[in-house]
C-alpha cells in the first residue's frame, strides 16, 4: 500500500511514499554499507600511511578510517539474516588493535536476535538518528532551485565543511581529514552554495545503486537560515534524478532544523537507527 502526500509549494505532481519495510531498509542501509567501503578506500589514496581498512562480516560492514574518525564504524549489522554471536566476536577483533571503540549503527528492521546479542556483549545505545527518504519522480521538478550550487575544489569544500560542523572561524587541521576522505571517496560528489561571493555552505551526494544519499551537509554559521541547505537539497535532487536514481535519503538529528529542510521537500521519516557502542 502507497501513501500519497503532496509536497506544497515544490510540485503539483503527488509524490508516493514507501512504508519503511525490509525490502526498502535493505536499500538504504546497504547503500551506506558500501559507502563505508569506499571512505576507507579513498583514506587510503590519500594517506600513505593510512591503515584504513574495511571487514565484510555476513553482510555487515566494519570500516576503520581512523581511531577517532566519524567514519568508523558498523553498518548493515542483522540486515541480510540470522546473526551470530561469533560475528560479533570477529568485528570486534577486528577493532581489537585498530580503535578503543566499537560503534554499531543498528536499524530497528534488522534481524531481531541483532538487539539481544548487542546488549548480551555489552553495548550500550548513545544516539539516536533518523533516516529519511522520498522517492524520486520521472517527472521535472515543478521548482527551481533559490540558489545556484556548484562543485568546489577538494581543500576549499573540505574546510567549509569542517567549519561549519565544528562552528570555529579557524578549526584544526584534522577537522578537514573527514572532508578530504568524503571528496576522495568514489560516487561521492561535493558541492556547494555561495552567499556574497563566499562559499557558505557544502553538501554531498553519494549515488550507489540508484540510491541518492545526501550526506555532510554543513552550514557556515553567519550564513545560516539564509536558503543555503534549501539550495543544496533543491540542487542534489535534481542531480539524482538526472542520475538516473528512484530514491534519495538522508540521515539527520531527529527534530534538528535539517529534518524540517528535508521534510519541507518531500522526505519522509523512514526509522530510527540507534548508534551502539561499546568501549574496551
Amino acid at each position: 500500500m502507497a501513501l500519497i502526500g503532496y509536497c506544497r509549494g515544490l510540485s503539483t505532481l503527488p509524490l508516493t511514499f514507501f512504508y519503511a519495510n525490509l525490502g526498502l531498509a535493505r536499500r538504504l542501509e546497504l547503500a551506506c554499507a558500501q559507502a563505508a567501503e569506499a571512505h576507507a578506500a579513498a583514506h587510503r589514496e590519500l594517506y600513505a600511511d593510512s591503515q584504513a581498512c574495511c571487514l565484510e562480516v555476513n553482510g555487515a560492514r566494519a570500516s576503520f578510517v581512523t581511531a577517532d574518525s566519524p567514519l568508523t564504524h558498523v553498518l548493515n549489522l542483522g540486515m541480510t539474516g540470522p546473526l551470530e554471536e561469533g560475528d560479533l566476536y570477529e568485528i570486534e577483533h577486528f577493532y581489537e588493535d585498530r580503535s578503543p571503540q566499537v560503534t554499531i549503527e543498528l536499524c530497528p528492521l534488522a534481524v531481531p536476535d541483532a538487539l539481544e546479542l548487542l546488549v548480551k556483549r555489552g553495548y550500550l545505545p548513545f544516539q539516536f538518528e533518523n533516516v529519511l527518504a522520498r522517492p524520486i519522480p520521472n517527472e521535472t521538478f515543478a521548482f527551481t532551485p533559490s540558489l545556484p550550487m556548484l562543485e568546489p575544489e577538494a581543500e576549499l569544500w573540505s574546510r567549509t565543511l569542517a567549519k561549519g560542523f565544528s562552528e570555529m572561524d579557524d578549526p584544526p587541521e584534522e577537522a578537514s581529514e573527514s572532508g578530504r576522505v568524503l571528496h576522495k571517496a568514489h560516487g561521492l560528489r561535493g558541492f556547494g552554495i555561495e552567499i556574497d561571493g563566499h562559499l557558505a555552505a557544502a553538501g554531498a551526494l553519494e549515488i550507489r545503486d540508484q540510491v541518492a544519499t545526501f550526506c555532510a551537509d554543513a552550514t557556515l554559521p553567519a550564513a545560516r537560515r539564509r536558503g543555503a541547505q534549501t539550495a543544496l537539497i533543491q540542487n542534489r535532487l535534481i542531480e539524482a534524478q538526472k542520475a538516473g536514481c528512484d530514491i534519495a535519503t538522508a540521515m539527520v538529528s531527529p527534530g534538528s532544523l535539517s529534518q524540517h529542510n528535508y521534510e519541507r521537500h518531500g522526505f519522509r521519516v523512514m526509522y530510527t537507527r540507534t548508534n551502539f557502542a561499546k568501549i574496551r
